[in-house]
């Protein structure tokens, strides 16, 4: 799926970005880091999330 979402990224956002030579290498770039962000989400993800009860009005 991060495949997916990255090709949706237009080339023109990604072009003379630093390091790297074409739009496909950066986005292989962020498909690389957010799988790994992924493998380790245990780490910083947040365990307790509250329950689906409403919030309070503000």
């Amino acid at each position: 799926m991060p495949r997916e979402v990255v090709a949706a990224v237009p080339d023109a956002w990604l072009l003379d970005e630093p390091g790297f030579g074409t739009p496909d290498e950066v986005r292989d770039a962020y498909v690389t880091h957010l799988a790994a962000r992924a493998r380790v989400s245990a780490r910083w993800l947040p365990q307790h999330l509250p329950d689906r009860a409403p919030l309070p009005a503000r």
